[in-house]
């Protein structure tokens, strides 16, 4: 057989197993599905090839999804940073659109657990290293990116002045009520 066969084989059998695992997943299966994400992890973990690159950014991908909500978040942001580190520099186009979506489930998550700023230097981060046009899905999560920071900032901005008003209304108050 040629190597371009033993090739596509192989690529038909990785996109096979990360469909199995996405139908275990939505079966509620999420350990089993776990298992076949962590095996194909550990089996092309040291093949740097763009395919088997491919293939472990998805399973690291799916992974972090299918334990949304099953893990702590602190658990789920140590595997979105596991596909982040590993493919940081990467030039490829659907790793990098794995990667955006990582930065902004990252951010969401360290918001989630009252860590804004952190959340907000993520987003910042997805901004600086992501351009509009790159993908559809990046822009995706570019927009929504922008409108966390902009939520983000609002409620912060919201807080200074409950903060900044609150001791102003006591003395107005003490004023009006003598």
């Amino acid at each position: 057989m040629t190597e371009v066969g033993d090739e596509s084989q192989r690529v038909a059998a990785v996109n096979a197993l990360l469909r199995r695992g996405d139908e275990l997943r939505g079966l509620g299966r999420v350990p089993e599905a776990v298992a076949i994400y962590d095996g194909m992890i550990e089996r092309y973990a040291r093949d740097y090839s763009p395919a088997a690159s491919r293939h472990v950014a998805a399973a690291l991908a799916l992974k972090a999804f299918a334990l949304r909500g099953q893990v702590s978040p602190e658990r789920e942001i140590e595997i979105l940073d596991e596909l982040l580190v590993r493919y940081a520099d990467t030039t490829d186009t659907d790793i990098r659109r794995r990667l955006a979506h990582a930065l902004a489930r990252k951010g969401t998550l360290l918001n989630k657990i009252g860590r804004p700023s952190e959340a907000r230097t993520v987003w910042m981060g997805l901004l600086e290293h992501f351009q509009l046009g790159e993908s559809p899905d990046i822009d995706a999560q570019i927009g929504s990116v922008r409108q966390a920071i902009s939520d983000l900032d609002r409620g912060r901005f919201s807080l200074l002045v409950a903060k900044t008003l609150r001791p102003l209304l006591r003395r107005l108050t003490k004023l009006w009520g003598e």
